[in-house]
Formats: C-alpha cells, structure tokens, sequence
C-alpha cells in the first residue's frame, strides 16, 4: 500500500507541494495534524505566555485572544478543504496547533472553544482522527498519539528561566510528567504490536529527528519521551511524526523505521511503500 504522509501545514497547502502530489500515484493519506496556525498568535503566546502558567487571553485579553483562535481555526478549515481535493481516505492525529480539548504531558487539560467545530469540520470532510486510538484500514494497524509533548523524563521547565518562574511548583510538575507518561504509556500497551503504523505528531526524544536549530531553544533535543519508551518497548514496525519542521529525515531505532515527514508549509512530506508482508521492506522517499 502507498500512503502519503504530509502534516504540520501551519494554515498553508503550497501550490508547489499540490503540484508535486498530483503527479504521485498513493492509495491513503495519513497526517501528523497542525492543520491550523496565526502567526500573530504564535508570536504573542512566545512573547507573553511561554514559559508562565498563564494563558494568553490573560495577557492580551479575551476579545483579542478569541479573534485570533478563530482566524487560526479558519487558516486550519482552508486547509483541510484542500486535502479533501485530493480524493483520498485520510487518517490523521491533531497537533499542537489544533483546537483539541486534550492535555500536554505535565500540564492540566484546557478546554478550547473551538474544539467541537474543529471536530465536526474534519467529520465533515470524512477524515478520521485516531488520538489515542486504533484503526483497522484494510490489512494495516494505525494508531495515533496527538499534540506535541515537552522532551525528556521532565520538560522543558528545567531549564534556567522556568526554575525562576515555577520554584516551589517544580517538583509537582515533574510528578505529573512522570503520571502522565505512565498513563499515556498504558493506553498505548494496549493498542500497538509489532506490526503498528504509529502517527505521533512529535518525534522521539533525543533522536536527529528531533534537535531544534533556531529560536529560543536552538541546540535543544525537543522531542517526546513518551514515543522514544513506546519505539524502545512497544517496537511498532514505523513511526510516522513530525512537529520539528528543520529535521526532515528518516531514522531506525531497534527494528522501528521512524520517518519524521518535514513540514508541507515548507513543501515537504513522504510516500510511503508500505508492504503488508512483514518480511518485505519499507521504503520511504521524501518530498523535498
């Protein structure tokens, strides 16, 4: 089976990458999500809500917050009507910058407004969300991990600036990291054999998929540790990922194939030749 894997659109579906898709033959469309984006919104959450325990509206108040939500939200449904276009099945998780109800590893459970519209735009379309879930589509096993995770057995919190800010409330965290990622890890247990098209929208922690190479964390593995355990115990045959645009690469840890698909934004993605032969190797070429 041929399977295009394309996510992390951050509100765009290049013509370029259009383009370059309609001339590939494939028979599904599996995604690592982020669908949605403002790059207003990404700039105010770095510059206020990074790093606190707050949420942006608190900074910029509820008006402002919710108009552009909503125009994230809408940047993500432009999106999504272009991937219906292309008239295939599509099996996809949410990423970070969907409006989804569920938690990060570590952090309490926000609700997000836009959430059911969300949910019930992509029902429209007919696509099919598999977080936290197993889907059968002919002889193949998908299941799916959604949002992004902070890296490492704690996150990003331990770094300088977020000791400072947190004190006292430090170690609580890492006791929820640690929860989390034992409950997550329990989900999956259940779910995923050996066989497993695993879609996370992250990639594994401390891997070459996974270093950041700009910004403010430049030189920092920012990955999951929830999929590094699952690869190295639960040995699903390929990771599908993403969610770290610079590092588009394919990479084998154990006897999993991982192929982090770069970002369609950018015009990247991946055709996968998956066989459903166990014996007969996968082969991946990535769209650049």
């Amino acid at each position: 089976m041929k399977i295009l894997a394309i996510g992390d659109f951050h509100g765009a579906f290049p013509s370029k990458l259009r383009k370059k898709i309609m001339k590939e033959k494939f028979d599904i469309i599996v995604s690592t999500g982020d669908f949605c984006y403002d790059k207003e919104l990404e700039r105010l959450f770095f510059k206020y809500s990074y790093g606190t325990d707050k949420e942006l509206w608190e900074f910029i108040g509820k008006s402002k917050n919710s108009y552009l939500e909503r125009k994230n939200l809408l940047a993500g449904f432009r999106v999504l009507k272009k991937l219906k276009r292309l008239g295939k099945p599509v099996i996809t998780v949410t990423g970070n910058w969907d409006p989804v109800d569920y938690e990060e590893v570590g952090f309490p459970r926000v609700r997000d407004p836009n959430s059911k519209r969300f949910k019930s735009f992509i029902k429209k379309m007919d696509f099919k969300i598999i977080d936290f879930k197993r889907m059968k589509y002919s002889s193949l096993n998908f299941v799916g991990y959604p949002r992004s995770t902070y890296p490492g057995k704690t996150n990003f919190h331990i770094q300088k600036k977020f000791k400072e800010r947190f004190k006292g409330e430090i170690w609580e965290i890492f006791d929820k990291i640690k929860f989390d990622n034992e409950k997550y890890f329990k989900i999956f247990k259940r779910l995923i054999d050996k066989n497993t098209i695993f879609i996370s929208h992250n990639t594994p922690y401390r891997t070459k998929l996974d270093m950041i190479k700009k910004e403010i964390q430049k030189g920092r593995h920012y990955g999951s540790y929830l999929v590094k355990k699952i690869i190295k115990e639960l040995k699903p045959r390929l990771v599908i990922c993403g969610h770290m645009h610079e590092n588009q690469g394919i990479q084998r840890i154990g006897r999993t194939l991982v192929v982090n698909i770069g970002a369609a934004y950018k015009s990247k993605a991946a055709i996968i030749d998956y066989p459903e032969n166990e014996k007969d190797k996968i082969e991946i070429r990535l769209i650049k």
